[in-house]
């Protein structure tokens, strides 16, 4: 088993990059946390929903949100999000098991803190959890869905992807919508940077997108995922190095 996981991460390493991703990232920052949030956690509801707005206005497909809106905190303001796109938000479980098996049965956190008024007809979840390897912790593996107190809910990024198949009729994996707790090996390629997708900053995603039109938006058609990189939270040890949480949502997708 030691073999098999060093010449699979030698595989990684060497998988060719895909030539055109449909996904981009867009990264808040250290920085972005202090200017756009104020430097505090949870994140403002309204400033999360200006971001969005920005990012829906390049037209993408969907917009994938790997952010915990759990707290009540997210039920307050009053900005709603204007977009035509689906959007897709994490969703917590209220405890993260050691190991799932058959008798599991987790139960889902509300998204935005309970609030429903979103102003987007498209909203969709998916819940978080990666897999870590026992042996040395990294990650390695996903699943598509999870057993929940009501029935099999999807991942994550098996949410963004049906979301993406719907808008587009181009499905990313076949049989997608099928459920399955199997696990599945991520298919990690690039660098550990992933130099080879388009990503930017939040603030620059938001000075941007003050001069794009729907036929130059560099995201256009394409799957945004929103993600956090400020204060060393949500990183992941995997075999292209230490990346954040939503890059490996990216390589999930």
């Amino acid at each position: 088993e030691k073999l098999d996981r060093v010449a699979g991460d030698i595989q990684f390493r060497l998988n060719p990059v895909p030539y055109d991703t449909a996904v981009v990232l867009v990264t808040i920052d250290d920085g972005d946390y202090k200017q756009l949030f104020n430097g505090t956690s949870p994140l403002n509801r309204d400033q999360l929903f200006e971001l969005v707005n920005d990012i829906a206005k390049g037209r993408p497909s969907v917009i994938g949100v790997d952010i915990d809106t759990s707290s009540p905190s997210f039920g307050q303001g009053s900005n709603t999000m204007e977009c035509n796109c689906s959007v897709v938000w994490e969703q917590e479980v209220d405890q993260i098991p050691t190991s799932v098996g058959a008798d599991t049965k987790m139960r889902r956190v509300p998204i935005l803190g309970g609030r429903t008024d979103t102003g987007n007809a498209h909203t969709a979840s998916g819940i978080p959890i990666l897999i870590d390897d026992p042996e040395d912790g990294d990650t390695r593996r996903y699943q598509r869905y999870f057993p929940t107190e009501s029935a099999l809910y999807p991942s994550v990024s098996s949410a963004i992807s049906i979301a993406y198949s719907s808008q587009t009729g181009k499905p990313l994996i076949p049989a997608l919508t099928s459920p399955s707790q199997d696990e599945y090996l991520i298919r990690f390629s690039g660098d550990q940077e992933g130099s080879h997708r388009i990503r930017m900053t939040a603030s620059k995603l938001r000075e941007l997108s003050q001069s794009w039109t729907s036929a130059a938006s560099p995201i256009k058609d394409r799957i945004v995922l929103l993600g956090g990189s400020y204060l060393g939270q949500d990183l992941h040890e995997t075999p292209l190095g230490k990346i954040t949480g939503v890059e490996v949502l990216a390589n999930v997708i």
